[in-house]
Protein backbone atom coordinates (compact mmCIF):
# COMPACT_ATOMS: atom_id res chain seq x y z
CA UNK A 1 0.00 0.00 0.00
CA UNK A 2 1.61 3.30 -0.90
CA UNK A 3 1.04 6.30 0.99
CA UNK A 4 1.03 10.00 -0.32
CA UNK A 5 3.76 12.37 1.47
CA UNK A 6 3.22 16.08 1.92
CA UNK A 7 6.16 18.36 3.13
CA UNK A 8 9.42 17.00 2.92
CA UNK A 9 12.35 17.49 -0.35
CA UNK A 10 14.29 14.84 -0.92
CA UNK A 11 17.08 17.64 -1.57
CA UNK A 12 17.81 18.02 2.06
CA UNK A 13 20.30 16.39 4.05
CA UNK A 14 18.46 16.30 7.36
CA UNK A 15 15.40 14.10 5.73
CA UNK A 16 17.34 12.43 3.54
CA UNK A 17 19.44 11.10 6.99
CA UNK A 18 16.42 10.72 8.87
CA UNK A 19 14.95 8.27 6.12
CA UNK A 20 17.55 6.11 5.95
CA UNK A 21 18.04 5.84 10.10
CA UNK A 22 14.72 5.59 10.34
CA UNK A 23 12.79 4.74 7.35
CA UNK A 24 14.25 3.02 5.34
CA UNK A 25 12.22 -0.26 5.39
CA UNK A 26 9.86 1.90 2.83
CA UNK A 27 10.27 2.17 -0.92
CA UNK A 28 10.30 5.88 -1.35
CA UNK A 29 9.76 7.46 -4.79
CA UNK A 30 8.54 10.85 -6.39
CA UNK A 31 5.84 10.85 -9.18
CA UNK A 32 4.67 14.12 -10.60
CA UNK A 33 6.21 16.07 -7.85
CA UNK A 34 4.56 13.96 -5.35
CA UNK A 35 6.54 12.06 -3.01
CA UNK A 36 4.95 8.50 -2.31
CA UNK A 37 6.29 5.81 0.43
CA UNK A 38 5.50 2.27 0.02
CA UNK A 39 4.81 -0.23 2.60
CA UNK A 40 5.37 -4.36 1.83
CA UNK A 41 4.96 -7.02 4.04
CA UNK A 42 5.66 -10.58 3.93
CA UNK A 43 1.60 -11.22 5.49
CA UNK A 44 -0.99 -9.70 3.84
CA UNK A 45 -3.08 -9.62 7.12
CA UNK A 46 -0.15 -7.21 8.58
CA UNK A 47 -0.52 -4.39 5.79
CA UNK A 48 -3.16 -2.12 7.88
CA UNK A 49 -0.90 -2.45 10.82
CA UNK A 50 2.02 -2.08 9.16
CA UNK A 51 0.37 1.14 6.79
CA UNK A 52 -0.70 3.15 10.13
CA UNK A 53 2.49 2.55 12.16
CA UNK A 54 4.32 3.38 8.82
CA UNK A 55 2.21 6.72 8.82
CA UNK A 56 3.23 7.72 12.44
CA UNK A 57 6.86 6.84 12.49
CA UNK A 58 7.21 9.27 8.72
CA UNK A 59 5.45 12.25 10.85
CA UNK A 60 7.16 11.59 13.69
CA UNK A 61 10.92 11.05 12.27
CA UNK A 62 10.57 13.98 9.49
CA UNK A 63 10.07 17.43 10.62
CA UNK A 64 7.07 18.68 9.20
CA UNK A 65 6.09 15.51 7.25
CA UNK A 66 2.14 14.75 6.77
CA UNK A 67 0.60 11.41 5.51
CA UNK A 68 -2.51 12.98 3.72
CA UNK A 69 -4.06 9.62 2.14
CA UNK A 70 -3.43 6.35 0.48
CA UNK A 71 -2.30 6.58 -3.17
CA UNK A 72 -4.61 4.85 -5.50
CA UNK A 73 -1.45 4.65 -7.67
CA UNK A 74 -4.05 5.71 -10.77
CA UNK A 75 -2.56 4.76 -14.53
CA UNK A 76 -3.74 5.59 -18.36
CA UNK A 77 -3.07 3.08 -20.83
CA UNK A 78 0.32 4.86 -21.19
CA UNK A 79 1.73 4.27 -17.93
CA UNK A 80 0.31 0.54 -18.38
CA UNK A 81 2.24 -0.02 -21.44
CA UNK A 82 5.49 1.11 -19.88
CA UNK A 83 5.11 -0.33 -16.74
CA UNK A 84 4.92 -3.56 -19.09
CA UNK A 85 7.22 -2.35 -22.08
CA UNK A 86 4.58 -2.90 -24.20
CA UNK A 87 3.04 -1.24 -27.06
CA UNK A 88 -0.03 1.43 -26.33
CA UNK A 89 -1.97 -0.53 -28.58
CA UNK A 90 -1.84 -3.80 -27.09
CA UNK A 91 -2.73 -2.04 -23.97
CA UNK A 92 -5.67 -0.21 -25.55
CA UNK A 93 -7.11 -3.28 -27.14
CA UNK A 94 -6.91 -5.34 -24.18
CA UNK A 95 -8.91 -2.26 -22.47
CA UNK A 96 -11.22 -2.34 -24.93
CA UNK A 97 -11.84 -5.96 -25.31
CA UNK A 98 -11.01 -6.24 -29.02
CA UNK A 99 -7.93 -7.71 -28.04
CA UNK A 100 -7.00 -10.41 -25.27
CA UNK A 101 -9.10 -12.60 -22.73
CA UNK A 102 -11.59 -9.69 -21.80
CA UNK A 103 -12.80 -9.06 -18.70
CA UNK A 104 -10.25 -5.91 -18.38
CA UNK A 105 -10.99 -3.93 -15.02
CA UNK A 106 -13.33 -1.32 -15.15
CA UNK A 107 -11.87 2.85 -14.99
CA UNK A 108 -12.29 3.99 -11.91
CA UNK A 109 -12.23 7.43 -13.75
CA UNK A 110 -10.98 9.36 -16.55
CA UNK A 111 -9.26 12.84 -17.02
CA UNK A 112 -8.79 15.93 -19.35
CA UNK A 113 -11.47 16.03 -22.43
CA UNK A 114 -11.70 18.27 -25.22
CA UNK A 115 -11.19 17.30 -28.99
CA UNK A 116 -9.07 13.99 -28.10
CA UNK A 117 -11.81 13.42 -25.61
CA UNK A 118 -11.00 12.01 -22.02
CA UNK A 119 -8.53 9.60 -20.92
CA UNK A 120 -9.92 6.67 -18.80
CA UNK A 121 -7.51 5.57 -15.68
CA UNK A 122 -7.71 2.89 -13.74
CA UNK A 123 -6.20 1.19 -10.14
CA UNK A 124 -2.95 -0.27 -11.21
CA UNK A 125 -4.12 -3.00 -8.28
CA UNK A 126 -6.69 -4.12 -10.19
CA UNK A 127 -5.04 -4.08 -13.69
CA UNK A 128 -2.39 -5.59 -12.09
CA UNK A 129 -4.37 -8.46 -10.64
CA UNK A 130 -5.71 -8.99 -14.47
CA UNK A 131 -2.25 -9.36 -15.85
CA UNK A 132 -0.85 -11.94 -13.66
CA UNK A 133 -4.28 -14.06 -14.13
CA UNK A 134 -4.48 -13.92 -16.88
CA UNK A 135 -0.87 -13.66 -18.61
CA UNK A 136 1.70 -13.75 -15.84
CA UNK A 137 2.68 -10.40 -16.11
CA UNK A 138 1.93 -8.88 -12.72
CA UNK A 139 4.44 -7.30 -10.72
CA UNK A 140 4.95 -9.64 -8.14
CA UNK A 141 3.36 -8.18 -5.42
CA UNK A 142 -0.35 -8.31 -3.87
CA UNK A 143 -1.74 -5.00 -3.68
CA UNK A 144 -4.16 -3.68 -0.66
CA UNK A 145 -8.40 -5.08 -0.74
CA UNK A 146 -10.98 -2.09 -1.35
CA UNK A 147 -11.12 -2.70 2.71
CA UNK A 148 -7.76 -2.31 3.30
CA UNK A 149 -7.67 0.92 1.17
CA UNK A 150 -10.81 2.49 3.14
CA UNK A 151 -9.19 1.46 6.82
CA UNK A 152 -6.20 2.83 6.35
CA UNK A 153 -8.22 6.21 4.67
CA UNK A 154 -9.97 6.53 7.62
CA UNK A 155 -7.17 6.22 10.34
CA UNK A 156 -5.68 9.65 7.91
CA UNK A 157 -9.44 11.23 7.89
CA UNK A 158 -9.79 11.33 12.04
CA UNK A 159 -6.88 12.36 12.32
CA UNK A 160 -7.04 15.42 9.54
CA UNK A 161 -10.55 15.35 11.14
CA UNK A 162 -8.94 16.59 14.93
CA UNK A 163 -6.86 19.17 13.24
CA UNK A 164 -10.18 20.79 11.72
CA UNK A 165 -12.49 20.49 15.33
CA UNK A 166 -9.11 22.05 16.99
CA UNK A 167 -8.77 24.91 14.01
CA UNK A 168 -12.36 25.49 14.74
CA UNK A 169 -13.19 25.30 18.37
CA UNK A 170 -9.71 25.00 19.89
CA UNK A 171 -9.21 22.25 22.97
CA UNK A 172 -13.13 22.30 23.22
CA UNK A 173 -13.35 20.56 19.45
CA UNK A 174 -12.07 17.89 20.77
CA UNK A 175 -14.39 16.73 23.74
CA UNK A 176 -15.99 14.28 21.18
CA UNK A 177 -13.16 12.40 20.40
CA UNK A 178 -12.04 9.09 22.38
CA UNK A 179 -10.16 10.58 25.52
CA UNK A 180 -10.71 14.08 24.74
CA UNK A 181 -8.11 16.79 25.26
CA UNK A 182 -7.20 14.35 28.18
CA UNK A 183 -5.50 12.35 25.95
CA UNK A 184 -2.25 14.32 24.93
CA UNK A 185 -1.07 17.82 25.86
CA UNK A 186 -2.93 20.36 22.98
CA UNK A 187 -0.27 23.04 22.28
CA UNK A 188 -1.06 23.77 18.62
CA UNK A 189 -2.91 22.47 15.50
CA UNK A 190 0.01 21.25 13.66
CA UNK A 191 0.49 18.63 17.18
CA UNK A 192 -3.13 17.60 17.38
CA UNK A 193 -2.27 15.34 14.52
CA UNK A 194 0.99 14.21 15.36
CA UNK A 195 0.20 13.37 18.60
CA UNK A 196 -2.90 11.57 17.33
CA UNK A 197 -0.90 9.80 14.76
CA UNK A 198 2.05 8.96 17.54
CA UNK A 199 -0.76 7.67 20.32
CA UNK A 200 -3.35 5.85 19.25
CA UNK A 201 -2.94 2.27 17.40
CA UNK A 202 -5.06 1.07 14.92
CA UNK A 203 -7.65 -0.89 16.94
CA UNK A 204 -10.79 1.06 16.99
CA UNK A 205 -9.73 3.36 13.97
CA UNK A 206 -13.33 3.40 12.37
CA UNK A 207 -15.03 4.39 15.65
CA UNK A 208 -16.38 7.69 16.40
CA UNK A 209 -15.79 8.92 12.41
Amino acid sequence: ITLRVLGIDFDDEQTVRAIANHLDDLIWSMVDARVRATVVVEQPSELVGKAVEAARRIENSLDGARVDRVDEELVGIPDIAARLKLNRETVRAWATGSRGLGDFPAPVGSVGGGDRGAAKIWRWADVNGWLDKNYSLGDGYSYATDAEFAEVSAYLARADYMVVAYVQNGPSGLSAFSGGTNAFTVTSASLIRKNYVMTNPFQGVLRGI
